[in-house]
């Protein structure tokens, strides 16, 4: 139950940030935003013994998207 409030807040606290500031169309980096995520979360994988086999796209190009709503 205390997982489902953090993810609430923590989707709370995106939205209120994006809704503050316009939209960012940049060119990003999809496989450095999965990174990113992951090593964000890596803590709790290791916490619930999760296995996470990580498989990135190195020739993949970048996208024009805002990386806040990614």
């Amino acid at each position: 139950m205390s997982e489902g409030h953090r993810a609430a807040e923590v989707l709370d606290r995106t939205r209120a940030l994006v809704t503050k500031m316009p939209p960012r169309n940049d060119l990003v980096d999809v496989n450095a935003i999965v990174s990113d995520t992951v090593a964000l979360v890596r803590e709790q994988l290791v916490l619930n013994e999760v296995s996470l086999e990580l498989r990135l796209d190195k020739t993949l190009s970048r996208v024009l998207a805002d990386r806040v709503q990614l």
